[in-house]
C-alpha cells in the first residue's frame, strides 16, 4: 500500500466507530428499548485501532515536532467545543477542565498514547511482539491486583469548584467509567499500528469473501457480549471478563476486513453515500466531543424518529465545532488572513 494513497477502508471503519459510540449514549433516548443503546466499547476500540493504523504511516521526526502535529489535530476542536458550550449551552469550562475532563476521557487518554506510541515507533518498531507482551503483562497485573468495581464522575458543587466522586458500580464491567480501560485500549492502538505497517510493506491481503468475514464478525460479537451476560447470571464469572478483549480484537480485525470487501467498497463509490460516509468518519473526533451537549430527552415523544433527528443534529454541531477549531488554529498560525475554504471544507 502506498504511503500517500488513502485507505478507504479506514474511512468506513471510522464511520462504524462513530455510529456505535453515538448509539451507545442514546440510553435515555431509546424510550422502550434501552438495551439497544450499546456498542460503545466496540466503537472505542475501533477509534484506537484506526488511530494506530494511520499514525505509523504518517510523517516522523523529532518528538516535539511530531507531538505538535497531534496537538494541532486534537485541541483546536477541543477549543471549538468550549466555544460552542459557552455560546449555545451556557456551560463555561475553565481552561484546565476543558483540556482534561471537559473533552472526555478519550482525548486525555489518546494524548498519552501518542507519547507511548512515538517511543514504540522510535525504539521498538522491530520488537512489537515484546511490546505486546509487556503491555499485556501490565494489564493483567493491573486487573489482578488493583482493579476495583468503582466508577468516577465529575460534578460541580454550588459555590464550589468541580469535584471528583467515586462510588461502587452495580456490576463489574471493565469498559465502564474506570481508568482500567486506559491500559488495555493501548493494545488496540498497537494492533492498528502493526497492521498498518504490515500492509505498507506487503500490501493489503487476506480474505475478501463478504459472507465468510461477516460470519466470523458475528461470532466475535456474540463472544464479546456472551461473557458479561454469563457474569450476570454467575457472578463468579466476572473475574474472567478480561477475556472479552479477545473477541473485541476479532471484531476490529474482521470489521476492517469487511470494509475491504467489494460490497462496501462499491458502496463508497456511490456518490452521495460514499460522500456521507467519508464526511461522518472525518468528524469522528468532533462527534465524540459534542454529543453530550446535543443529546436531549425533549424529543422522546417522537421515538424512534428522535434518534434520527439527534444523530443529524450531532453531525451538524460536530461540523460547526471543527470549523470553529480550524478558524482558531488559523488565527494563531503564521500565515496571513484566513483560508475560509479550508475552514469550512467538509471532506
Amino acid at each position: 500500500m502506498e504511503n500517500n494513497k488513502r485507505n478507504i477502508s479506514i474511512d468506513i471503519l471510522k464511520f462504524f466507530a462513530v455510529l456505535l459510540i453515538t448509539n451507545s449514549h442514546f440510553d435515555e433516548q431509546y424510550v422502550y428499548c434501552k438495551e439497544l443503546a450499546t456498542g460503545g466499547a466496540i466503537g472505542d476500540a475501533l477509534f484506537f485501532f484506526c488511530s494506530g493504523y494511520t499514525l505509523f504511516l504518517g510523517r516522523f521526526g523529532r518528538f516535539d515536532t511530531w507531538y505538535k502535529r497531534r496537538i494541532r489535530r486534537i485541541y483546536p476542536s477541543v477549543i471549538g467545543l468550549g466555544i460552542i458550550a459557552l455560546l449555545f449551552y451556557h456551560t463555561d469550562f475553565s481552561l484546565s477542565m476543558l483540556l482534561t475532563d471537559g473533552a472526555g476521557w478519550f482525548v486525555s487518554c489518546i494524548m498519552i498514547y501518542y507519547v507511548l506510541l512515538y517511543f514504540v515507533r522510535r525504539y521498538a518498531i522491530k520488537r512489537l511482539k515484546l511490546v505486546y507482551g509487556v503491555v499485556g503483562a501490565l494489564v493483567l497485573l493491573w486487573y489482578g491486583l488493583f482493579f476495583e468495581p468503582i466508577r468516577t464522575y465529575v460534578q460541580q458543587i454550588p459555590c464550589l469548584s468541580w469535584m471528583v466522586f467515586c462510588e461502587p458500580m452495580d456490576k463489574v464491567w471493565i469498559y465502564q467509567n474506570t481508568y482500567f480501560k486506559w491500559g488495555f485500549f493501548f493494545l488496540f492502538m498497537l494492533f492498528g499500528a502493526e497492521l498498518g505497517l504490515r500492509e505498507k510493506e506487503n500490501g493489503i491481503s487476506g480474505e475478501r469473501n463478504f459472507l465468510k468475514i461477516f460470519v466470523k464478525l458475528i461470532g466475535c460479537v456474540v463472544g464479546f457480549y456472551l461473557l458479561p451476560l454469563i457474569s450476570l447470571r454467575y457472578p463468579t464469572a466476572q473475574s474472567y471478563l478480561l477475556l472479552s478483549l479477545v473477541p473485541l480484537a476479532g471484531i476490529c480485525f474482521y470489521l476492517y476486513q469487511l470494509c475491504q470487501t467489494n460490497v462496501l467498497l462499491r458502496l463508497m463509490q456511490r456518490g452521495k453515500t460514499g460522500w456521507c460516509i467519508k464526511a461522518v468518519g472525518g468528524l469522528c473526533l468532533e462527534i465524540y466531543l459534542v454529543q453530550p451537549f446535543v443529546r436531549t430527552t425533549a424529543l422522546n415523544f417522537l421515538f424512534p424518529l428522535n434518534i434520527l433527528i439527534l444523530s443529524i443534529a450531532i453531525v451538524f454541531v460536530a461540523y460547526l465545532c471543527r470549523s470553529i477549531g480550524r478558524c482558531f488554529q488559523q488565527t494563531f498560525s503564521s500565515g496571513e488572513g484566513y483560508d475560509w475554504k479550508a475552514i469550512f471544507k467538509i471532506i
